[in-house]
């Protein structure tokens, strides 16, 4: 990741951004400050200390005045200006910039700890009240801004950045996300328990990163004493997890492929297609290992 680092002058400082394949994605620099400020918080190494830092600049510099963040700050070589932003617009991106920030804050030298707080809570005052109505074609039945829930969840480790209308905003999805899903007692077959429909009778689509969201707003109930609200969410998550093994190639669901070996042990896009996305594939893997110690505390065998 340093090796695909771009460093600039921002208001005289220095700034970094990831840059790969001729762009320069607000929410992959975001995902990778996530990783550093989580590398050096676990580790106590701090040989990426400044590269983190510059990191987290450069994200607090794509906030605009506005409280909307810019999707990407170069795209195909060419820098993104304001005017532009909206033609470059990315719903998910925001909130891996929120993951990656709201990390990143107990890092922060304690003089820049409450801008930073003053930035992120303009970012999310505009996607919680602006961007419903600005960008409402981008909202669907199956809320789909995991990323915000899990940003959200990470805020809450730090009180100067918790506010009620956050924790509403991911209980309020979650609960959006239950309704839509296929429980035991409606679901049209068996193996449709735990997928999502946008519309009841819909083929199941089992979702690794709405599922992600769904945990996201679990962990956030947890935190904050709900008790009867994590109880809810752990029923759903269980049933999600189910729904999601139907996604893996086990060699019982690999009678029909050519190459069995080769499709070993993936996990496929939906459950009646074939295809191999790194995000989906990613997101899947991501919720198990986070759902994992959860399961343990819960005493589920």
């Amino acid at each position: 990741m340093v090796n695909h680092t771009r460093n600039y002058l921002l208001d005289g400082e220095q700034a970094s951004y990831i840059y790969y394949n001729h762009k320069a994605k607000l929410g992959g620099t975001g995902i990778v400050l996530y990783l550093a400020a989580e590398y050096q918080i676990l580790t106590g190494d701090k040989r990426y200390s400044d590269w983190t830092t510059r990191l987290a600049r450069h994200l607090q510099g794509e906030i605009l005045p506005t409280g909307e963040f810019r999707d990407y700050y170069i795209y195909l070589d060419k820098l993104v200006s304001i005017e532009k932003n909206q033609e470059y617009f990315s719903f998910y991106y925001p909130g891996e910039a929120v993951c990656g920030l709201a990390r990143y804050y107990t890092l922060a030298p304690v003089s820049e700890q409450q801008p930073l707080a003053e930035k992120l809570h303009a970012a999310l005052k505009f996607m919680l009240e602006v961007r419903p109505n600005t960008r409402a074609e981008h909202y669907t039945k199956i809320p789909s801004d995991s990323w915000l829930m899990m940003g959200v969840n990470e805020m809450w480790k730090v009180e100067s950045l918790r506010k009620p209308e956050y924790a509403n905003f991911v209980f309020n999805d979650a609960d959006k996300m239950i309704t839509q899903m296929y429980q035991v007692f409606d679901a049209p077959y068996p193996d449709y328990v735990g997928a999502f429909y946008y519309e009841y009778g819909d083929y199941p689509y089992a979702d690794g990163a709405r599922c992600e969201g769904l945990l996201a707003a679990y962990e956030l109930a947890i935190k904050m004493q709900e008790t009867e609200k994590a109880q809810r969410y752990w029923q759903a998550l269980k049933l999600a997890a189910w729904s999601l093994f139907h996604l893996v190639n086990t060699e019982q669901s690999l009678y029909s492929v050519p190459n069995p070996a080769l499709s070993l042990g993936g996990i496929r896009f939906k459950y009646t297609r074939q295809w191999f996305r790194i995000d989906t594939i990613q997101h899947v893997a991501s919720f198990y290992a986070k759902m994992l110690p959860h399961w343990a505390q819960n005493n589920e065998n």
